[in-house]
């Protein structure tokens, strides 16, 4: 989530900044390509797999009712609250940088033309409360066979890597098939969902449900694999210099590079994080918990903060840092006084106590 602000900090969402500066073009256009191509595939890996572990812990039931709480609820109330804050923040922006704000548009009757209705960076939580109804789906015709058809059951159960081989195609195929996006995967903002790219990131999805064994581990054989993040890092990051260098060349071999770049990159990331964070941490929690709120609420402040430093006499990388932190840091204030012990941060992460909080006890008797 995190990342996401780091490239949405990067990106020209307004056509003003540093639109005639080549350096500042391609030095941030390699930044949101590279960060493009891993974070949201990686997000929908994990995703597949706290899925799955929820659904082995608490069954399809309790699964379905969590995940309605955590994913769907903050989807619906971010389409009312965020979506016109956003539309706010990229006028505010614009007027700042003394261009043409463009006219408002009336939120509310457009999301009642609902299959018309732009997400914006929403659409990844609708994408995964899709994504984990169709899981569901497949537990469940997965139990009738298990019941009508035990032998056919078991036959399936032992086809594991031929399911994680296949899932795999299908992201490589995905990759290939969104002709629309020159590098890295696409995305959908409507309700109705680009069947290619819910495929594409459902492959990730399917791989992460796969690999989480019973017990909430992950499989070993990803494990062994994870081990050697250090060799995986230098692997992906040439294998996303030679994706980058081909995109105009030749995007076919571009293609193959970026799909290969995006599994390293994930397979890099899952054990580096495995082996510095495997050791709770209070501050880690803290800001993984902070995280879902700051990807919520931080476009429309992006947009308005990227106004407000265009006319600064400063290299474009001091104005996108700043606009990072300028974003970023009021956001954890809020976060942490305005929102973590309220009904909001309940909303988003789950009931969360202030700390020396005690519960009180009975006196005896």
């Amino acid at each position: 989530m995190l990342l996401g602000i780091v490239l949405h900090a990067s990106t020209r969402f307004i056509p003003y900044y540093d639109g005639d500066d080549a350096v500042a073009r391609s030095t941030l256009g390699n930044i949101i390509n590279v960060l493009h191509g891993f974070r949201m595939p990686l997000f929908f890996l994990i995703s597949g797999f706290f899925t799955a572990m929820l659904w082995q812990k608490r069954g399809a039931l309790s699964l379905v009712r969590h995940r309605a709480k955590r994913v769907l609820l903050p989807f619906i109330v971010s389409v009312v609250v965020v979506i016109p804050f956003t539309g706010w923040g990229f006028r505010t922006g614009r007027r700042l940088a003394g261009q043409d704000p463009g006219e408002p548009t009336n939120h509310f009757s457009a999301m009642l033309q609902v299959f018309d209705l732009r997400l914006t960076h929403l659409w990844f939580l609708w994408m995964l409360w899709v994504l984990v109804c169709g899981f569901v789906i497949a537990v469940g015709v997965g139990s009738v066979i298990k019941r009508h058809a035990p032998g056919l059951a078991a036959w399936l159960s032992r086809g594991l890597g031929a399911f994680i081989a296949a899932m795999v195609v299908a992201t490589i195929i995905g990759q290939y098939a969104m002709i629309d996006s020159p590098f890295g995967p696409g995305y959908t903002e409507k309700i109705l969902l680009d069947p290619i790219i819910l495929g594409y990131y459902g492959g990730f999805f399917a791989v992460g449900c796969a690999v989480c064994l019973p017990n909430g581990h992950l499989h070993p054989g990803l494990s062994r694999v994870t081990r050697h993040w250090g060799v995986l890092s230098i692997v992906s990051a040439l294998l996303v210099t030679a994706a980058i260098a081909l995109v105009g060349p030749n995007l076919a071999a571009s293609r193959a590079f970026q799909i290969a770049f995006s599994w390293a990159a994930i397979l890099a990331l899952l054990g580096m994080f495995h082996v510095l964070f495997s050791t709770p941490r209070p501050w880690v929690r803290w800001l993984s918990d902070a995280s879902f709120w700051l990807y919520l609420m931080h476009l429309g402040l992006v947009a308005i903060f990227q106004g407000l430093v265009t006319p600064w006499p400063l290299p474009f990388y001091a104005k996108t840092v700043l606009i990072f932190v300028f974003t970023v840091a009021p956001l954890l204030v809020v976060y942490q006084y305005g929102v973590r012990f309220t009904p909001i941060g309940t909303l988003l992460n789950g009931k969360r106590t202030r700390p020396g909080k005690r519960k009180p006890q009975l006196s005896a008797v």
